[in-house]
């Protein structure tokens, strides 16, 4: 049996490992503590027996536009409204593209596609 870093490594080396990784993306930490009360997010890590977990910071790391500083709407780097609240991720409110019309329009103007763009 693997450990976890030589099961990813051999995946990541396109080798068979094992079984499948195991990874989250990310855990909400009252969903961590529901399942291991006041355990430490590696203790979580190794009760729930994940290969990896892949963190990402999205409030330091990616770029916003404060919108509404009352209700904390920002707006991110791709142009979509997002609100954050006391959640440990934002919500996005408002995609990009809204209407089906405009991503048809950026379909075609990303393919460079000289087809009708109706509707």
């Amino acid at each position: 049996m693997l450990t976890n870093s030589e099961r990813l490594l051999k995946t990541i080396h396109l080798e068979e490992p094992d079984r499948v990784p195991h990874f989250e993306n990310s855990i909400h930490p009252k969903v961590r503590e529901a399942i291991l009360p006041g355990g430490s997010f590696e203790d979580f890590i190794d009760f729930m027996d994940l290969d990896a977990m892949v963190l990402v910071d999205k409030r330091s790391s990616w770029k916003y536009e404060t919108v509404d500083e009352a209700k904390n709407i920002r707006r991110n780097q791709w142009g979509a409204l997002v609100r954050f609240t006391s959640e440990e991720t934002g919500i996005p409110i408002e995609p990009v593209l809204s209407q089906r019309r405009n991503l048809i329009i950026t379909y075609h103007l990303t393919l460079n596609y000289p087809g009708d763009m109706s509707d």
